[in-house]
Order: C-alpha cells, then structure tokens, then sequence
C-alpha cells in the first residue's frame, strides 16, 4: 500500500500538530515496514526530517509552498503523481486526491471561540474542515469529547469517527532533583520553586486568568514560588504584556519562550503544580506529559481535560481566578496532597502511549 501524509506540521516545533504527526509517524515507521510512505514536506532541509531519509519504505516529497493556498492543491497532485492509495492528512484535504482519505481533527475550537482565531484562519478552517470531514473516509480524533462534538455540530456519523488518543513519549519521566536542577541553573537561569504553564500563548491557553489568580496569592500569602510560563507567544502577544504589568508580583513571573522536548522533563519534574486553565482543548497533552513526569496538575474542567485526566488533576472553573488560586494554593503548600496527586498523575500518564496510536491507525488504513 502506498500511504501518503501531510508532513509539513511535522517543521513547526512547539505546535500540538507538530508533536502529534512526528509521533505518529515515528512509530507507524518503527513498525511497519510493508507499506510505503510518502511524507509530504515544505522545507526539505530541515533538522528533524534528515532522520527518514535513509528509511527504504519512506521518500520524502517536497510541495512548493507553506501556504495553504498553494500547498493543498500541491499536495493533490503530489499525491495523484505517486499514485498514492490513502492520504492522512490534519484539518485540512486537498479536492484533487481521489484515493482514501483519513482526516483527523484534535478539535472543533474554532467553532466554539471563533473569536480566539484570526479572521483568514477562521475562514480557513470553517470552509476546509466542513468541505474534508464530508469527503473523508475515517475521522480520527484524540479523545471522546471531541467525537461527539464532532458529531453533534457537523453531523457526523459515528461509524466513520475513530477515537485515536495522543500519547506521551518515553522521555518525560520523573528527572531526580540535582540533575533537574543543574540544567534549569545554568540554562535558565532559574532557582527556587516554580509553578509551571507550558503550552502555545493564545487566548485559547487563558493565560491571563492564571496570571491574576498567581498575582492574588502571591498578595495574600507569603508565597516564594515563580510563575514560570514556557510556549511561543501566538496571538496578541500586547495582550498578555499589559495583563503583566498590571500584576504586582510580575517580577515573580518568568516567560521563557519556548522550550524543546528536550529540556521540559527537567521542569516538569521540578515544578510544584503545573497550571493549565485553558479555555477548550480536544485533549490536553502537556498535563499529561506533566502528569508522567510527576507534576501534580491543576486544570480546567472544560472540554476534554476532565475525560482525559480522570481523577488524577485537580479542576477549576476556568472563568473563576479566585477558585483557580486557592486551589494554586493549596496544591503548593501541602506535601500529602502533591505527593497523592504525583502517584494519581503518573499512573493515569501510563493509559497514553504513541505505539498505541500508531496501531490504531495503522488498523484504520489497512481496513480501508
């Protein structure tokens, strides 16, 4: 079989898309050496995709353009020219594949929160994600929640709906203290305790609830903890530099930018919570990764978060600062509770695994 995917978001580091294609792809490769792959790229040269090209079963086929406009209907006749069976592609299909197509959408938050997405993204998404899922064979996506939502909104069919959690890679384990230490001295220059937010700086993440319930607690109890807030600044990034500065602690608050995979074990293993207030997510992957490494995670009870935490994270109304910062509070300041909630978060982590996500799929392509 000659199975053709969309590998441009596999060049965006620190995106949810990024992490899930590379993953997906490394371990379909890791067990699958009967089918041929053609990964669809932008950028050639870049660092992560030298890995595959040595790879028989796998070839490596450049579009002439990163914009939607130019590459969708590239990626069409990419895949016409190598006469591709099934395409996988994330969101968006492009009109000319006339082979299978497996579409996975992680969620529908344009639809909820139109106005977190800019104005051509969210003509994008309304007009290719409606005009795929009604032209794709299977539907994959990373959690329950987000299947009926799906669904309900789009009207759906279950039967070509297939839930494929995410997964949590080998290396976020729990990193002993003076190793962890070591690294966040000397390549952040950072010490002393921490309360963690990783993710993308979007309106989505509500950063700035988090940044007041922090800015409460730090006024009421004599708190020494940082705020430490790792991602790349996406969408209005004035907004969140004016909600800092209106904050009395803001010398307390540290935004790093990104981080690789590399280092994030090492703050997650040393942080004292790690603080997820977001607004919707289809799963929620760095609380789990947390969660592997031993944080004791504090999130929103708000679209999939509850499903795929489970009784492992504690939850908080994403609207309410001050419910977010007592439970801050109370997670940070008491030993029996982190310690129960680091044992709960590593075992629930233990349920998300990429091979498993890749033996699904690999069972949707070979049944279609």
């Amino acid at each position: 079989m000659r199975i053709g995917i969309d590998f441009h978001a596999a060049q965006r580091d620190g995106t949810g898309n990024c992490t899930y294609i590379r993953k997906l792809v490394e371990n379909l490769l890791s067990m699958d050496s009967t089918n041929d792959y053609y990964l669809y790229v932008t950028d050639p040269s870049h660092v992560y995709l030298r890995k595959f090209k040595a790879l028989k079963n796998v070839a490596l086929r450049p579009l002439v353009s990163d914009h939607p406009l130019i590459r969708i209907p590239a990626l069409g006749l990419g895949t016409k020219r190598d006469r591709v069976d099934l395409l996988h592609v994330q969101y968006a299909s492009p009109p000319l594949h006339h082979g299978q197509l497996v579409l996975t959408v992680h969620d529908i938050s344009f639809v909820h929160y139109p106005a977190l997405f800019r104005t051509s993204e969210l003509a994008y998404l309304r007009l290719m994600v409606k005009a795929s899922l009604k032209h794709a064979d299977r539907i994959l996506t990373s959690s329950d929640f987000s299947l009926r939502d799906i669904e309900q909104h789009y009207g759906m069919a279950a039967a070509k709906t297939v839930v494929t959690h995410l997964g949590v890679d080998s290396r976020f384990r729990p990193v002993p203290e003076e190793p962890a230490r070591e690294v966040l001295t000397k390549r952040y220059g950072l010490e002393g305790r921490f309360i963690l937010f990783v993710g993308r700086l979007d309106v989505r993440k509500n950063i700035p609830i988090l940044l007041a319930a922090f800015d409460r607690i730090k006024q009421k109890k004599n708190l020494s903890h940082r705020l430490i807030v790792a991602g790349k600044s996406e969408y209005h990034p004035e907004m969140l530099q004016d909600v800092v500065a209106r904050c009395r602690s803001n010398r307390d608050i540290v935004f790093t930018g990104y981080i690789p995979d590399s280092d994030l074990p090492f703050f997650y293993s040393q942080a004292d919570a790690f603080v997820y207030p977001s607004l919707y997510e289809g799963f929620g992957l760095p609380c789990v990764e947390a969660m592997a490494c031993g944080c004791p995670v504090i999130a929103s009870k708000a679209a999939a978060l509850p499903e795929i935490l489970g009784e492992a994270a504690r939850f908080v109304d994403p609207s309410d600062a001050d419910g977010l910062a007592a439970a801050i509070e109370e997670v940070v300041s008491d030993r029996e509770v982190q310690e129960r909630m680091r044992r709960d978060g590593l075992e629930r982590a233990r349920r998300y695994d990429w091979a498993a996500t890749a033996r699904k799929t690999l069972d949707v392509y070979r049944n279609l």
